[in-house]
């Protein structure tokens, strides 16, 4: 990372256009980690979206099955938004399965900067003050830089396994808080 300021904000209704660009360099919303209810934003509406991901924070306000779930953007002071990283505050079976507590992207074109390391140690902070004692991060078997990032973070390997839904190896970590 140079020297630019670098700030996390919850998803917003003014960071619409920078929202847009970021998608852009990937094939679609819904298919970013770490983008929480955003993912909706090219079938609900981007303001809707920004809702629906501001309500997830609160348990009561998700569909049954799914967890609460607090999204952060991290944006450079040029207004870039440069990654995305997602906290979801319990585990379902699904997410102790395959998601796990944290799910993030960086912008392929600011990968390798320290970006994804920044966002991960404010969720860090994020989840320790919401009293929580640990959490699960999984990677996907062969992704040595996530593996890399969880294991610079604390993160212990647990163990691997496949997931026939997604026809893919992952591996899970557990970082204690």
């Amino acid at each position: 990372m140079n020297t630019q300021i670098l700030k996390m904000i919850e998803p917003t209704v003014e960071m619409e256009q920078p929202f847009w660009d970021f998608c852009s360099a990937f094939d679609s919303p819904k298919d970013i980690d770490g983008i929480g209810m955003m993912r909706h934003a090219a079938d609900e509406g981007f303001a809707k979206a920004v809702e629906l991901s501001l309500l997830s924070r609160t348990q009561s306000n998700v569909k049954p099955g799914w967890v609460a779930q607090t999204t952060f953007w991290l944006f450079n002071d040029q207004n870039q938004m440069l990654g995305t990283i997602d906290l979801r505050h319990e585990l379902n079976e699904l997410l102790f399965n395959w998601g796990g507590h944290v799910g993030y992207a960086v912008h392929p074109d600011h990968r390798h900067k320290g970006y994804a390391t920044f966002m991960l140690n404010h969720v860090l902070e994020y989840a320790r003050s919401r009293s929580m004692d640990r959490l699960m991060i999984s990677c996907q078997e062969g992704n040595i830089a996530s593996e890399k990032l969880i294991l610079n973070a604390g993160g212990i390997y647990e163990n691997s396994f496949f997931v026939d839904e997604y026809n893919k190896d992952v591996r899970r970590h557990w970082i204690t808080l």
